[in-house]
């Protein structure tokens, strides 16, 4: 039925669609464009012709894909912009790249191109006005259009729509950073991909699409291989390495493999770069990996280490949350009288200073849940901190 439906006004023997059915092994897409294929080199050639005339045509996809878009002629160029932009891309975008000056394609007549793109199947259109779309009727398709681009060609398209998208559609960079990020990444303008990379994953991160944030961060991380090491280099992996951590906590969990690796290349970069607030956040993540591994001894060593550290830093939240995370350590490992002074403690000094959410968990309403925990084990029923303890 399918075979059929394409064809239209066309018609194949049964032994031709038999054996496109067969070639096929029932993708929709195959079919399809299988069948558009045959119906375009065998119009009007007899039976026996076209069974032979079958054969020739490709046998994978995307080869078949690709030589549907050899025969399109000048609408081949418009189908290899659009699968560079992406899946979907406006109008109005790909009107801007093929005004461009450094665009490597020119179009005489793109509304004629667009519509020949429309009757071969492999795009379609949708919206009015301003907001005119066109999108790849399958996403092989656009895979199609872009592995045909040549090398050359693809990297200064990707630099064209980089420059335009920046220049002339700020709400979609605004919007959209990993758009901008992919293609600087793929004209190799590395500096300006790192920056829309790490802003899409933070952009990512702030609305907990956690899996897209580390995404992006693996495209940032992958564009500094390329980048030669310096300070400046370090202090953007530094950045992205934290970022990725957290995003990690959240997706696999404190005790997760990857979170421990992330945390000590952090480390490093931190020493390297003698960035002590840094290094806070790096021992604090640190002590919380081996907390979740029930590894208490390791856990505290590395939250005293960095309690000691926050006694000469300026930044009073770390001192705080390096004795919530001592006080934690006690109260898991049955030491409650002692976890209870020291929550109080804490959470003493943490209602004296001036604070702001930073962290997965406030350290004040951590002190006063655990602290209320732990009394009740100790079988009081009403907490007035450490005022119950002899």
């Amino acid at each position: 039925m399918l075979i059929l439906t394409t064809c239209g006004e066309a018609r194949l023997p049964g032994e031709v669609v038999h054996l496109l059915a067969a070639r096929a092994d029932g993708v929709p897409l195959f079919i399809e464009e299988s069948t558009r294929m045959v119906v375009e080199l065998n119009a009007g050639l007899s039976d026996g012709t076209l069974s032979a005339a079958i054969l020739a045509v490709p046998t994978t996809i995307l080869d078949l894909l690709t030589a549907r878009l050899d025969r399109l002629g000048d609408a081949k160029q418009i189908a290899q912009i659009g699968g560079t932009i992406g899946r979907e891309f406006p109008l109005t975008l790909l009107q801007a790249v093929l005004a461009h000056e450094s665009s490597p394609f020119q179009a005489r007549d793109l509304s004629t191109q667009l519509n020949t793109l429309i009757r071969s199947g492999m795009l379609v259109c949708f919206g009015e006005g301003d907001d005119v779309r066109y999108a790849f009727k399958h996403t092989l398709m656009r895979d199609a259009a872009y592995r045909s681009l040549l090398d050359r060609d693809r990297t200064r398209l990707h630099r064209v729509i980089a420059f335009v998208v920046n220049a002339q559609f700020r709400s979609l960079a605004e919007s959209q950073p990993e758009l901008l990020a992919f293609h600087f990444t793929e004209a190799g303008i590395d500096a300006d991909a790192l920056r829309y990379w790490e802003s899409a994953a933070r952009q990512a991160a702030a609305r907990s699409a956690h899996v897209e944030a580390i995404n992006h961060v693996a495209s940032a991380l992958a564009v500094l291989t390329r980048i030669p090491r310096d300070k400046n280099r370090d202090r953007v992996e530094l950045r992205l390495q934290l970022l990725l951590a957290t995003r990690l906590i959240a997706t696999e969990g404190y005790g997760a493999d990857r979170v421990e690796r992330v945390y000590v290349r952090a480390m490093e970069l931190a020493n390297a770069l003698e960035d002590e607030a840094a290094l806070m956040k790096v021992l604090l993540g640190l002590e919380g990996y081996h907390f979740a591994r029930a590894d208490f001894a390791k856990a505290r060593a590395i939250a005293l280490d960095a309690g000691a550290r926050a006694q000469n830093s300026t930044n009073a939240i770390h001192r705080v949350q390096a004795k919530w995370a001592v006080a934690n350590i006690l109260c898991h490992q049955g030491e409650m009288e002692t976890a209870v002074r020291q929550m109080d403690a804490c959470r003493a000094e943490y209602d004296q200073i001036d604070h702001q959410p930073s962290a997965v968990q406030d350290p004040g309403v951590m002190c006063l849940c655990y602290s209320a925990w732990a009394l009740w084990q100790l079988g009081f029923r009403i907490r007035r901190c450490s005022a119950y303890l002899p």
